[in-house]
Parts: C-alpha cells; structure tokens; sequence
C-alpha cells in the first residue's frame, strides 16, 4: 500500500442509473469497491449519490471545519453531469474551489480534455485498478500539498493513469553494473531513451560501493554476472550481507549454461536474464520488480 502522506475525508460521487439495470449494478458495485479501498487506508469516506448533494455537502464540511480533502465523481451522472459539479466546484467563492478533484469514465482521450477543462485535477478509466488509483492520489494531493507552500504553483495538465505512469517511470532509477565499455552503452542508452535514470558501475566493488553509499536512490540493480576485481555473485552476496534484501538484483550472463540460474539466484538475486539483451526482455523484469511489486 503506497504511503500517501495525507488521510483526511474523501468524497465520492457515483453514477446511480435509473435507466438500465446492467449501468445501475456497475455503478453501486464500482462505488463500494472505491470506498473500501480508500477505508482500507485509513481515510474518512462520504459516499453521495446524487451530483446535486455535492456542493451542499462540501460547504457543510468546510463551516463543521472538517473539509474534504479531495472528489472522486463518475463524469456521466443522470441528475447532473460530473462536468457541471466540477465547474460549480471551481467558480465557488469559498475555498472548496482548490478541491482536487479526480474524474472516472468509461471514455478515453474525448474525456480526459473535457475533464481539462471542466477543472478536474486527474482522469481515470474505467474499470479502476487499485494501485493506479493510489499512485494517482499521490501525485494529487502531493501537488496540492506544494501549492500551499507555493501557491503561484500550476498543475500544467490533467493527470491519468499514462501520465502518471511516465512520471514514475522518470523517478525510477537503475543501478547498471557492467564492464564492457559497448554494453554500459547499448544498456545505458535503452533505459534512458524509455525514462528511466541510470548510473553506471563497471565493476561489481564500484556496485557495491555505490549502491551502499546511498541505497534509496535505487530501485533495481542490472548485475553482471563476470566483471573484473569482483564479479556479480560476489557483489550480489556483498549487498545482501549488509542487510538489504528488498533491492531487486537481475543477473546479466552471456552464458546460458545449465545451473547458472540457480547460482544466480542462490547468491541473492531475483532474476536472470541473458545477453545480448534485449529491449522487451529488460523492460519486462522493470515491469515484474520495479511496478508490479506494490500489487496486492
């Protein structure tokens, strides 16, 4: 469960359709699933069902001094469409106009710049999936946390699940160990070229070194199996002897002999891959160890 740093109350606004039962069982299903993930993470959650009771009911929290911290709305409500609470919401003259608001849709791009517009913060599609979600909810409120400080602040675009996914992925960065100088290159070159920060190591004591001299700033290591003055098994054996069992460690071999996955994985590391790599292959393991780890 990603740490969001603020928990407050959570308002969301659900579709309840009148006209066909399949839309009316998706709407009621999809705001009980959002409301307990957001319980489940030790937030307070208002659920409303009608658009009409939005701004009654923030202007009520907000007199109690017990605002809302953020709106999650379905856009295509019967009464009053998602776009018109948000731009009633955004023209108020109290100050739940700087409310982050996060729009739900079964509709893509079309929504997603009608949201823009309307002044919504953040745009996800529907089926909602927990974890893009949650590192949605970061990014919002982690910005509107900013703007208190620095209120000249301007979020330059809507957020969705692709945007937000891109910044992740430039906040990522990979420690590469590796000595030859056209591998450090071709390996350099491809992560950079799809976002991702990467430091080099060419041999496995520079790893070693490195990694243990600021351990938060890495998210995965890229482990040369046969490197000079040390090699990956020992550097892998270095890192988790101090105690650091969480960093994902991939070894890189050029040779794919019986059992050198078992040794691999018997020094320490969680996964193998051979060379020459290749680009899937490399953004598959990232997928499987950086992204996919938070799941539940």
């Amino acid at each position: 469960m990603p740490d969001l740093g603020i928990s407050s109350k959570f308002e969301i606004i659900c579709q309840i359709s009148l006209i066909l039962f399949s839309l009316r069982f998706e709407s009621i299903e999809l705001m009980y699933i959002l409301a307990h993930l957001l319980k489940s993470a030790g937030m307070d959650v208002v659920v409303l069902r009608n658009g009409r009771e939005v701004i009654s009911t923030l202007q009520k929290n907000l007199k109690a001094q017990d605002p809302c911290t953020l709106c999650i709305m379905d856009i295509q409500m019967p009464d009053m469409s998602g776009y018109e609470v948000a731009k009633q919401i955004r023209n108020s003259e109290t100050e739940i106009r700087r409310l982050p608001m996060i729009a739900l849709s079964s509709l893509m791009e079309r929504d997603a710049t009608k949201c823009k517009e309307a002044g919504f913060d953040g745009f996800l599609s529907k089926p909602i999936r927990r974890e893009k979600l949650f590192q949605m909810l970061e990014r919002i409120l982690g910005a509107k946390e900013g703007e208190k400080e620095e209120p000249d602040i301007i979020q330059p675009q809507i957020l969705t699940q692709y945007s937000v996914r891109e910044e992740i992925k430039h906040s990522v960065r990979v420690l590469l160990a590796e000595d030859n100088p056209v591998n450090q290159k071709l390996a350099t070159l491809m992560l950079t070229k799809a976002g991702y920060r990467t430091e080099v190591a060419k041999n496995g004591n520079e790893a070693v070194e490195k990694y243990m001299a600021n351990p938060s700033d890495f998210d995965l290591i890229f482990m040369d199996v046969q490197m000079p003055e040390m090699d990956g098994l020992e550097a892998t054996r270095a890192i988790r002897d101090k105690g650091f069992d969480s960093i994902p460690i991939v070894a890189m071999t050029a040779h794919a002999m019986k059992g050198d996955r078992e040794k691999c994985l018997e020094a320490g590391m969680d996964d193998y891959i051979t060379k020459p790599i290749k680009r899937e292959i490399v953004f598959d393991i990232l997928e499987k160890w950086v992204f996919d780890r938070g799941k539940s």
